[in-house]
């Protein structure tokens, strides 16, 4: 029996974290308290979906998923930066009981053929301008029952995303969830020592992630009214789980970004006055030194999180003078 006294405790109190909800209920279990408050926004076009708006899309989607065979378990890759209709299809196979796997779209077709082959996908969703590496890995990935696309342009052999969104939503139906063994994602390490590999997590570990984030008190809570850009990618685990899902079950407003570009990014950043921004190291140089953001009005800015690698003491301090905000540092 181990030894109690050899065990190191963290200070604060034990997070409290649901034996059986799904990711999707977790997310979205709030949504009542601001129906028309705006869930998500495309940050180049202006776009936006409300709450209510948002899952009544979800609803459409899942229910026309399950009308084109969709089953619980069924694998479905999502390649494509970061868009609206990225986070509506990935909720949407969550809820019904689906598992989402995605993928970086600077992947070529070898390495998309890779990752379908190995998640085991039966259905890919992609946006236009990545259709034909999608055709060309198919044709030696011979298990894709369905393409769907988004987007407008040559839709042959494909389904329009839109078709999907036009759907009544009346098969949709959320599905008995068991959450500590049914997977939910399965997002793929960045393949430093090889090909990338798939990561299972379940229901239950997502769930967790978002509870630690709610139930730490060095991490800022959100605060419903607050706006968040999520810049950083859906594919990767922190823009899926920590932007994305932890913005929306708090009642964010999160504004999607396809990629960064300097100048887009400080004109979001001050147009929709945003009050969190999730970066990595890079970006924060940038903050601290780039004469370009003397253009911009950022003083929305409440508080910083930077992650995915070592931040330097004097970085964050550079960037806590010139910003007047918070800085977070996790890895």
């Amino acid at each position: 029996m181990a030894d109690m006294n050899n065990i190191v405790r963290c200070p604060y109190t034990d997070v409290k974290i649901p034996e059986n909800q799904s990711f999707y209920d977790r997310v979205f279990q709030r949504v009542r308290e601001f129906p028309r408050k705006i869930a998500i926004v495309d940050g180049i076009s202006g776009r936006s979906y409300t709450y209510t708006e948002l899952i009544n899309a979800v609803e459409c989607v899942g229910s026309a998923f399950i009308k084109l065979g969709f089953t619980k378990g069924d694998i479905l890759c999502l390649y494509g930066p970061n868009s609206i209709e990225w986070a509506i299809t990935f909720f949407a196979v969550l809820a019904i009981g689906g598992i989402a796997t995605s993928a970086n779209p600077l992947y070529t077709t070898y390495e998309i053929q890779h990752q379908l082959k190995d998640a085991n996908a039966t259905y890919i969703a992609t946006p236009i301008e990545l259709v034909s590496k999608v055709k060309q890995a198919a044709k030696k990935y011979t298990k894709l029952k369905k393409i769907i696309v988004f987007g407008n342009g040559d839709m042959s052999d494909c389904i329009c995303f839109n078709a999907l969104l036009s759907d009544k939503g009346d098969a949709f139906k959320l599905p008995t969830i068991n959450a500590k063994e049914d997977i939910a994602v399965l997002p793929y390490s960045s393949g430093t020592t090889g090909l990338p590999k798939g990561v299972m997590l379940t229901h239950f570990n997502l769930v967790a992630n978002i509870q630690q984030l709610r139930g730490t008190p060095y991490f800022l809570p959100t605060l419903i009214g607050d706006c968040h850009i999520a810049v950083l990618p859906f594919f990767h685990i922190y823009g899926q789980v920590i932007i994305l899902a932890g913005g929306l079950c708090e009642g964010a407003t999160i504004v999607t970004m396809p990629r960064f570009n300097a100048e887009q990014y400080l004109s979001v950043i001050q147009k929709y006055k945003a009050t969190r921004l999730y970066v990595a190291p890079p970006v924060m140089l940038f903050f601290a030194k780039d004469p370009m953001i003397e253009k911009y009005d950022l003083t929305s800015v409440r508080d910083i999180f930077s992650g995915s690698a070592p931040l330097s003491k004097e970085l964050q301090m550079a960037v806590e003078s010139r910003l007047k905000c918070t800085i977070i540092q996790g890895m």
